[in-house]
């Protein structure tokens, strides 16, 4: 009888093991794809985790348990693991109600006494509810995470979660409840000490001045006589950077380009000795060269940007300079340029990031297509389509084929995949929030940007 009982309990500690083998070998995969910013890839191999994981605990929970081979706390812990991955990649791939059903689940599967993960949690739920507008429970889980950080000091994360809720006023078209509670986040940051995020939070005000006032001269100056209450603030070079691309996209939208272009100088003077802030200031830079179509000197500063991502060894962000890069060398018409830039759009495909890819093959397809290059364009264009992860992104590859076959005469051709691109509009899911009474009026200022 003891042999008996002590096979089974080996056959299941076998059992256990092979589960923690493949259900962990894919959840690792889809961990590095996420990571690499390839949350549509990823997507599907949580889920595949997932449901191993639910069949397999359904069936052996009990056992494991009673023969000691793990604990309630680290199944409970493996189950929360996954789920929050799970919920990262469905929200970044679209997926809102998929990321708050896994979330919702993790978080019942937590004690109700504040912890790290679940803050966490309670943090991306609110993230989630704001998506969808849904700003009641955006800001009821904003306002428990708010509590549950602070409960064991983790000042930082309390001060971004009240600005949370300063967002979903914002987003009510409640200008001045975003300001108080805005307020309120900067003063509860200089209580305690949360100097990181302080800088983060005034540029949220900053941004939200200078949106209230088109001239942006009066806000400018207010902004700077507000400073001089944050010393530390000041002497930040990396803030400082951030103030002036603030007040170089205002100077632009005021249609100053030279002095638009000197605050952005200036920022790239003062985040030399970041390699993270300077790569954020040349993006800046690049996109405001790219709109006054100077590509000559735009490419180099892109350039300069993609070897920053290079040596930080940061994947999304080498994706992000390659998407900037590319167009550019096809802009030149310069044939080593292309060339380069044939290169570089198969590094893209060797990262194997799919919206990456269907989006810069569909600017080579219009640079083709534009040079009266058909044929290849068209090559393009339909690859665009294999690769492309969304409904959204194949609608926009089947609409530059049928583009270009009508230049070259291909009309039963293009009957047909007009008839494709009107199935797969037909398709697409609507976008959150629906176009309802909870559709914001106003959106909430976009953070300055970080890499």
């Amino acid at each position: 009888m003891a042999n008996a009982i002590n096979e089974e309990t080996a056959r299941r500690r076998a059992e256990y093991q092979k589960y923690q083998r493949e259900c962990g070998g894919l959840q690792g995969r889809a961990g590095e794809r996420l990571q690499a910013g390839d949350a549509a890839g990823a997507y599907p191999l949580f889920r595949e985790a997932r449901r191993m994981q639910d069949e397999y605990y359904a069936e052996a929970e009990p056992g494991l348990l009673r023969d000691s081979i793990t604990t309630q706390g680290r199944i409970v812990e493996d189950k929360i693991f996954l789920l929050h991955g799970l919920a990262q990649a469905a929200v970044q791939s679209g997926h809102l109600d998929e990321g708050r059903e896994a979330l919702d689940r993790a978080l019942g599967l937590l004690e109700i006494e504040p912890t790290d993960l679940r803050s966490a949690i309670l943090h991306s739920l609110a993230a989630i509810y704001q998506q969808q507008g849904d700003w009641d429970k955006a800001e009821a889980n904003y306002q428990r995470a708010a509590d549950d950080f602070a409960a064991f000091g983790a000042w930082e994360r309390s001060a971004l979660a009240l600005a949370g809720m300063a967002d979903c006023a914002y987003s009510r078209g409640d200008p001045a409840g975003f300001l108080r509670l805005l307020n309120l986040a900067i003063a509860f940051a200089e209580m305690h000490g949360a100097d990181r995020v302080l800088p983060q939070l005034l540029l949220k005000k900053f941004r939200f001045r200078l949106d209230a006032d088109p001239e942006g001269g009066k806000s400018l100056r207010e902004m700077k006589e507000e400073l001089a209450r944050y010393p530390d603030a000041e002497n930040n070079p990396d803030f400082q950077a951030d103030l002036d691309l603030l007040a170089s996209e205002y100077e632009e939208k005021r249609g100053e380009f030279q002095s638009a272009e000197e605050y952005l100088e200036s920022a790239l003077e003062k985040a030399q000795a970041n390699p993270a802030k300077k790569w954020s200031v040349l993006q800046a830079y690049v996109r405001f060269l790219q709109s006054r179509e100077r590509t000559a000197d735009a490419l180099p500063r892109a350039e300069e940007a993609l070897a920053i991502s290079r040596a930080l060894q940061i994947d999304p962000a080498i994706v992000q300079d390659l998407k900037l890069l590319i167009p550019l060398r096809l802009r030149t018409g310069d044939r080593a340029q292309i060339e380069r830039a044939a290169g570089e759009i198969e590094e893209i495909r060797r990262r194997k990031n799919p919206e990456a890819l269907a989006e810069i093959l569909l600017v080579r397809a219009l640079a083709r297509f534009e040079g009266g290059e058909c044929a290849p364009a068209l090559a393009d264009a339909e690859e665009a389509e294999r690769a492309a992860p969304t409904l959204q992104w194949r609608h926009k590859a089947l609409g530059a084929q049928l583009a270009i076959l009508k230049r070259m005469d291909r009309l039963e051709e293009s009957w047909a995949v007009n008839l494709k691109a009107v199935e797969t509009l037909a398709r697409r899911r609507p976008r959150q929030p629906a176009e309802d009474s909870h559709a914001p009026l106003f959106r909430p200022p976009p953070s300055s940007p970080l890499l």
